[in-house]
């Protein structure tokens, strides 16, 4: 009787709960890592790029070399 009463207090929490995933077309053009991390990129994954680095990051690197290219001189 109490697992019929967890199950259904289980699926009462579920309805309006929605997953939220990639778009299908992106994944068969998502590059995928087939080796190990070095240290470096381990310590530093944070930095890293998904496309260019095929470590899902927050992609810094590569906003300062293309995105803030030649402006971080005009920082004070």
């Amino acid at each position: 009787m109490l697992t019929v009463a967890a199950a259904g207090m289980l699926a009462g929490c579920g309805s309006g709960f929605t997953i939220v995933s990639p778009p299908i077309e992106n994944i068969d053009s998502t590059p995928i890592k087939t080796t190990a991390m070095s240290d470096v990129e381990a310590k530093n994954w944070k930095d890293l790029d998904l496309q260019t680095d095929t470590i899902p990051g927050m992609s810094v690197n590569k906003a300062y070399t293309e995105i803030l290219k030649g402006r971080m001189e005009l920082l004070p």
